[in-house]
């Protein structure tokens, strides 16, 4: 994909959408270049990781652990506050 192609992004976040879609799970989303996993308990979160990674190693994609955040039971995430089944701003 070429460099300062308008359209870029959106046609990244189609492909990781169909990349994903396949592992028909709820607790696994994308938006552009993140990949959310928001599970109940450690062992689920473990699955949909070993899931995930799973697949990006089948299309020969790699996640950079230094933007990662694993384990975490709040973040923020698009300008909001996600965690504990709650939504802040």
């Amino acid at each position: 994909m070429p460099f300062g192609l308008k359209t870029a992004e959106a046609v990244f976040s189609r492909a990781m959408s169909r990349l994903l879609q396949p592992l028909g799970r709820s607790d696994v989303d994308n938006f552009i270049d993140d990949i959310l996993i928001a599970t109940e308990t450690w062992e689920q979160h473990v699955e949909a990781m070993e899931a995930v990674l799973s697949r990006l190693d089948e299309a020969n994609i790699s996640a950079r652990p230094s933007k990662c955040y694993i384990g975490f039971t709040e973040l923020s995430y698009l300008g909001h506050t996600v965690g504990n089944g709650k939504l802040r701003p």
